[in-house]
């Protein structure tokens, strides 16, 4: 396809690329899939939408597939920053190694808050100075937050190791529980 027609899906595509955290995350667990799962009910307020956010996202992210640079792209809308990756390696059929930062927020909000105006995307090895120099452009903020390849999920937040499973294991397990909640 030419340069205008790109597609880009949610599933990572290759060992060794980075992933990368576009937009800010938020002190917000109101309305989550999280905080319905601990709770049995849907509470709290929302994530805030900041429109003009939200507006140079998107531009950085289509103008980033238009480059070819980005390679996948996966909002966190449902279920956060944690599903959104999780969702990306199980669609590659890959593993991932997280190296997240709390920055202050608490540990359910960081991995689970579903603030608005996030994507997690992937980028080759030599990808990252131009991702960093568009998101710059865009006035995005950007966090390099792990790599992908292996067979393992790993997390670790502050450098505390949180996870370690086999993607495998981890993706029969979230296809088991959506199987549940569709009945």
């Amino acid at each position: 396809p030419g340069a205008g027609n790109r597609f880009c899906g949610s599933a990572f595509q290759a060992p060794h690329d980075a992933i990368f955290l576009l937009g800010e995350t938020r002190d917000e667990l109101g309305g989550s899939e999280y905080l319905k799962l601990r709770t049995g009910r849907v509470f709290g307020a929302c994530p805030e939408l900041r429109l003009d956010e939200e507006l140079r996202l998107q531009a950085c992210v289509r103008e980033g597939i238009r480059m070819g640079l980005v390679r996948s792209a996966h909002d966190t809308s449902e279920g956060g920053l944690l599903v959104a990756t999780l969702e990306s390696a199980f669609g590659g059929g890959m593993g991932c190694q997280l190296m997240l930062s709390r920055h202050g927020l608490r540990f359910d909000g960081l991995l689970f808050g579903e603030s608005a105006g996030r994507i997690v995307v992937s980028v080759s090895p030599e990808g990252e100075g131009s991702l960093a120099k568009l998101a710059a452009a865009h006035r995005v903020s950007l966090s390099k937050i792990g790599t992908i390849g292996g067979t393992r999920i790993t997390v670790a937040v502050d450098g505390h190791p949180l996870l370690d499973a086999d993607a495998a294991e981890l993706k029969a397990l979230h296809e088991q529980s959506l199987e549940k909640a569709l009945g």
